[in-house]
């Protein structure tokens, strides 16, 4: 049971460093682009895939716990923990899905080509 409990101690761990490491990677880029509005849309993006991948790691630490627990209140009380971090992974993987389409179809905003085809 204690390597169980290290496992998802661990895992928990790799979840938090997911997190606080997209979240500086992306300031950086936020910051080396002088803040332009333009940049903020693939960081979002790239935030919430950390997000996302974070909960991942959360959520797999809490489905190992259930397997320490010693009471049904301890198991109702993980269970809830586990399917709020599902619905919030969800949430949050519907939103990157619908930018990423979202951004796919807006036109490309590089200047047009100085040769005219015609």
């Amino acid at each position: 049971m204690a390597a169980v409990s290290l496992l998802a101690l661990g895992m928990d761990f790799c979840g938090t460093l997911v997190v606080l490491a997209t979240a500086l990677l992306c300031l950086r880029d936020y910051l080396r682009a002088g803040g332009r509005p333009a940049v903020l849309d693939p960081l979002r993006l790239r935030l919430a895939g950390g997000l996302v991948l974070a909960l991942s790691f959360k959520t797999g630490a809490g489905v190992l716990r259930t397997i320490t627990v010693d009471s049904f209140r301890q198991f109702t009380g993980l269970l809830l923990i586990v399917a709020l971090r599902f619905f919030l992974g969800q949430v949050l993987k519907g939103q990157l899905a619908r930018r990423q389409a979202a951004q796919a179809t807006l036109p490309s905003l590089s200047p047009p080509s100085a040769h005219p085809s015609a």
